[in-house]
């Protein structure tokens, strides 16, 4: 090319260096053209978490929820295997070998074991989505009830401070009075009318003359 256009040349190496920078930070973005293979359950659609989950095992049942839909055999050919989504290299790295040559193959508590030991090495960001989703963070997690379990009902026969007693079942009789009210006597009989005294009219004869 010749040198009668100078300005043409600056201004297309101006547009070359633009757009290798452009390459170089879409690179750099988490889930960019570098990330050769997106994990498995990083989408979070943003809705209210159900916790109906924890009941399975918490928190690796709900873990394995949002990963795999719960599928402890997942084998999609994405290159995760197993309810946690392990890849081979994380399988083989923390012991898988012993248990089954990949995730899938493996039973869901051997899975969850080899888990334990991602968890204690990397934490929670070995399940980075799904972690956050649940709010688990660290190298731990806090055991949560099974939420199922039914609240206690409340004691029918228990009396509240200050107030009646319950009312009893029906068909029960009601328990006697602690202190009954007194019965009252029958009234006296009228008292007998008064009777004449029959004594004698007048003083007796005296002795003779």
């Amino acid at each position: 090319m010749s040198d009668h256009f100078p300005g043409l040349r600056r201004r297309a190496g101006a547009v070359s260096v633009f757009i290798a920078a452009a390459a170089a930070l879409v690179l750099s973005l988490p889930g960019g053209a570098a990330d050769a293979q997106a994990r498995p359950g990083d989408g979070n659609d943003g809705g209210a978490v159900d916790y109906s989950c924890a009941a399975d095992r918490w928190p690796w049942g709900c873990v394995a929820r949002c990963e795999s839909g719960g599928n402890w055999r997942a084998n999609t050919g994405n290159g995760y295997y197993g309810g946690l989504q392990f890849g081979y290299r994380t399988w083989r790295g923390y012991g898988g070998l012993d248990f089954a040559p990949r995730a899938d193959l493996a039973s869901r508590e051997e899975q969850i074991a080899v888990a334990e030991r991602v968890l204690a090495s990397q934490g929670w960001g070995a399940w980075p989505a799904c972690s956050r989703r649940y709010g688990l963070s660290g190298t731990t997690y806090v055991p949560r009830p099974d939420p199922l379990d039914p609240a206690p009902s409340p004691d029918p026969t228990a009396v509240s401070g200050g107030g009646a007693p319950a009312a009893p079942p029906a068909g029960q009789p009601a328990a006697p009075s602690a202190n009954p009210a007194p019965v009252p006597s029958a009234a006296p009989s009228a008292a007998p009318p008064a009777v004449a005294s029959t004594g004698p009219s007048g003083p007796s004869g005296g002795p003779g003359f």
